[in-house]
C-alpha cells in the first residue's frame, strides 16, 4: 500500500482553514498593496514572504482579517506558536456578527494547535546548551519550545558538561522545562564506565528504557564493546530490535575484548532470537529523495540514501516513512512475510502541494473594528516549575511530570514461538479399570519416555515409550508391560515463558504392545485335566514335565493399544517444567499365549476381549 501524505501535519489543517478565508476589508491603497502580495506569496507556497506582507499591513492598518491571514501563514512556515497567537487575536477582534462562520473555522483550527502541541517554557543552565528532539536541533523562541505531541526523545548538551537525554511521551498543554546540566569531572572514558553501571542497576530493577537512556550517554562519552553489547540487550527487551541487532553485531565483533569473551554466548542467544524475527527491507529512492530522513515501524532509520540500500525490520506489516521539508511525506506499508524474506521499497517524494486561499468577494462589507496594534497578551497558566538539579537521578515520577505523558513508555518483550524438540520423563500407575487382567495383575507401576517435536503451534508428534512391572500379585513372580507408539498432542501454550501453564490433551496408537507374567509352579497341575483338544499331546506332556521339576511358565498378550490422555505443565523455566497427567487406554488383544519356559507354546487369537485401563502419574518435561 503506498501513499502520498499531503500537508498530513500543519499544512493539511491550513488547507481546512485556507478554504474559509475571509475577505480582505477595506484596507489603505499601501496596505492593500501589501495584502495582495501577502495573497500571492501565501499560493505559492512562500510563507515567510506572506509573514512579512501581512505583517507590513497589519502595521500601516491594524485588521482582524490581516491576523487571520498572518495566522495562515504562520502556520504554514512551522510556528505554530506564532500561528496560534495571530489566529487568537483575529477570534478577539473580529465582528462575530458579520465573520461569524470564519470566526468558527478559526476557533477550529486553534483547538487543533492547541491538541498538536506541547509548550515548553525552556530554561537551560547553562545558557549555551543546545537541545535536540529525535535527533535534530530545535531552537526555543522567547524562552518557549513546542513540541508535537507523541514519543520524542529530547537531548540536551554543552561543551564541557554531561549531556542529557530522555525519552519523552509529550501531551498537549503547558509545561516548564527547567534542566541544569553537570560539569564534567572526571575523564569520559571513566564517566562512560560509571553511566554503563548505572545502566545495568536500572536494567536489573526492570527500568529498561531508563537503562538505555543511560547506555546511550555512554556510548556518546565513549564507545566500547561493552557498551555496545550492553545497549543490544537492552534494546531487544525495548523492542527496538534491528537496533538491537546492529550493536550486538558490533560488539561481538571485537573478539578479544575482556567482557565481550565473558558474555559472547548471552549475547549470541539474543542475537538468535531477534534475527528470528526480522527480515530485510531493500531501500532505494529517487534524486529528490536524497537527504529525506527515513522512519521505519515510527523509529528513525538514518537518512536516504541508506549506505548498502538494506534496512532490518520486524516481520509483519512494516511501516516506511520519508520525510523532507517542501515534500509530501512519503509512506508505504509492506509485508515482511518472514526471517528470510528480502522486500524491495523504492522512495520517491512530490512537491508537497501548495494549499490556495480562497478570497470571498464582498461587494459592500461592513466596517471593520480595528484591532489594537498590541493585542492584549494571554495570561499563562501558573505551573510549578521542575528543577532537575541531576538528571542521571530523576526518579521516573519526576520525568513524567516534566513531560505529562499520558501513559508510561511499556516494554514490548518479544516473545518466542513455543516450538522446537520437547521430552518428557513420566512415572504413575497404570490399573486396569474393565476386562480381563493379565493372570490376576490388576495394574503395573509405570515409567514413561516421550521424544518429539513441536513444529507447528499447536500441535506436537513423537514416539512415546511406555514401560511397567507388577510385583505384587499372588501367584506370579512378576508382571511386565511393554508399550511403545506414536503420539500426539494438542497445546494451549503458544509462546515459551517462565512460571506458566501448559494444558494439553492427545492420543496416539501402539501397535505392538505386549504383557507378561512369569507364573509360579503350581504343584497342584495335573495335565490329565487339560482339553486335548486345545493342544497337542506332546505339549502336555512337557507342561507337565515342567511343572513336576518346579519349572516357571510365561503367560504373554499381545495387544493393539489406543491411549487418550489429559495433562498440564507447569514452566518453571521457559525450557523445564513439572508435569501432571491422567490417561485412559484401550487394548485391542491380538494373541494370547502360554509358555513351558522351552520351545511348548499354546496361542490363540480367538474370542479374545478388550479391557480398558487409566493411568495418572507426574514427571518432568524439557522444551529446549
Amino acid at each position: 500500500m503506498h501513499r502520498c501524505l499531503s500537508f498530513r501535519t500543519a499544512a493539511r489543517s491550513i488547507a481546512i482553514v485556507l478554504s474559509l478565508m475571509v475577505a480582505l476589508a477595506a484596507l489603505p491603497a499601501g496596505a492593500q498593496d501589501l495584502a495582495a502580495q501577502g495573497t500571492e506569496a501565501l499560493k505559492a507556497g512562500r510563507f515567510a514572504d506572506a509573514v512579512k506582507a501581512f505583517d507590513a499591513a497589519y502595521r500601516q492598518q491594524p485588521s482582524p482579517t490581516l491576523l487571520y491571514n498572518l495566522g495562515l501563514a504562520y502556520k504554514g512556515m512551522g510556528f505554530p506558536g506564532k500561528a496560534l497567537e495571530a489566529l487568537e487575536a483575529y477570534v478577539a477582534y473580529a465582528d462575530p456578527k458579520t465573520d461569524g462562520t470564519n470566526v468558527a473555522a478559526a476557533k477550529n483550527e486553534i483547538e487543533r494547535t492547541k491538541n498538536g502541541y506541547a509548550r515548553y517554557a525552556v530554561k537551560l543552565t547553562p545558557a549555551t546548551a543546545t537541545i535536540d528532539i529525535d535527533g535534530k536541533r530545535v531552537a526555543p523562541e522567547n524562552n518557549e519550545l513546542w513540541v508535537a505531541t507523541g514519543k520524542h526523545t529530547i537531548s540536551i548538551k554543552a561543551d564541557g558538561f554531561e549531556p542529557f537525554e530522555q525519552p519523552l511521551e509529550v501531551a498537549a498543554g503547558k509545561f516548564d522545562l527547567e534542566v541544569q546540566l553537570r560539569e564534567m569531572t572526571m575523564p569520559a572514558g571513566e564517566r562512560a564506565i560509571m553511566l554503563l553501571d548505572e545502566g545495568v542497576a536500572l536494567e536489573a530493577s526492570a527500568d529498561n528504557n531508563g537503562a538505555l537512556a543511560k547506555y546511550e550517554q555512554a556510548e556518546a562519552l565513549q564507545s566500547t564493546p561493552r557498551g555496545l553489547g550492553q545497549r543490544g540487550l537492552v534494546e531487544e527487551k525495548t523492542g527496538d530490535l534491528a537496533a538491537a541487532e546492529t550493536h550486538l553485531k558490533a560488539s561481538m565483533a571485537i573478539r578479544k575484548d575482556k567482557w565481550v569473551r565473558s558474555n559472547r554466548a548471552k549475547m549470541n542467544k539474543a542475537l538468535k532470537r531477534i534475527e528470528k524475527q526480522l527480515g530485510t527491507l531493500d531501500i532505494k529512492n529517487g534524486p529528490e529523495a536524497e537527504g529525506a530522513d527515513l522512519i521505519v515501524n515510527g523509529r528513525p532509520s538514518g537518512t536516504l540514501p541508506v549506505v548498502g540500500g538494506l534496512v532490518r525490520a520486524q516481520i509483519g506489516a512494516v511501516t516506511v516513512q520519508a520525510k523532507k521539508p517542501g515534500y509530501a511525506m512519503f509512506e508505504e506499508i509492506v509485508e515482511l512475510p518472514n526471517k528470510a524474506a528480502k522486500v524491495a521499497v523504492m522512495i520517491t517524494m512530490e512537491t508537497a502541494p501548495v494549499p490556495v486561499p480562497v478570497v470571498v468577494p464582498v461587494p459592500e462589507p461592513a466596517p471593520v473594528a480595528v484591532a489594537p496594534a498590541e493585542p492584549p497578551p494571554v495570561e499563562p497558566i501558573p505551573i510549578e516549575p521542575i528543577k532537575i538539579e541531576d538528571p542521571d537521578k530523576v526518579a521516573q515520577a519526576d520525568i513524567e511530570a516534566m513531560s505529562d505523558p499520558r501513559q508510561d513508555l511499556e516494554d514490548e518483550l518479544e516473545r518466542e514461538s513455543a516450538t522446537g524438540f520437547e521430552a518428557a520423563l513420566n512415572f504413575g500407575y497404570h490399573p486396569g479399570i474393565g476386562g480381563p487382567e493379565l493372570e490376576g495383575s490388576t495394574g503395573t507401576l509405570t515409567g514413561q519416555i516421550l521424544l518429539g517435536a513441536r513444529i507447528v503451534w499447536p500441535f506436537s508428534f513423537g514416539v512415546a515409550i511406555n514401560a511397567g512391572f507388577d510385583l505384587g500379585n499372588e501367584g506370579t513372580s512378576v508382571v511386565l508391560a511393554g508399550h511403545p507408539g506414536l503420539y500426539l498432542r494438542g497445546h494451549i501454550q503458544q509462546y515459551k515463558k517462565a512460571m506458566t501453564f501448559d494444558v494439553w490433551a492427545g492420543t496416539g496408537i501402539q501397535p505392538l504392545s505386549l504383557q507378561a507374567a512369569v507364573v509360579e509352579p503350581d504343584k497342584d497341575f495335573d495335565p490329565t485335566t487339560v482339553d486335548p483338544s486345545l493342544v497337542n499331546e506332546e505339549d502336555v506332556v512337557r507342561l507337565a514335565v515342567a511343572q513336576e521339576i518346579g519349572a516357571e511358565r510365561v503367560h504373554t498378550v499381545q495387544t493393539l493399544n489406543v491411549p487418550v490422555e489429559l495433562g498440564a505443565t507447569f514452566f518453571i523455566t521457559p525450557a523445564f517444567g513439572v508435569d501432571m497427567s491422567l490417561g485412559m487406554t484401550f487394548w485391542i488383544p491380538t494373541q494370547d499365549c502360554l509358555h513351558d519356559g522351552q520351545d511348548a507354546r499354546f496361542c490363540t487369537s480367538d474370542n479374545l476381549d478388550t479391557k480398558t485401563s487409566f493411568f495418572i502419574g507426574g514427571g518432568l518435561s524439557f522444551l529446549p
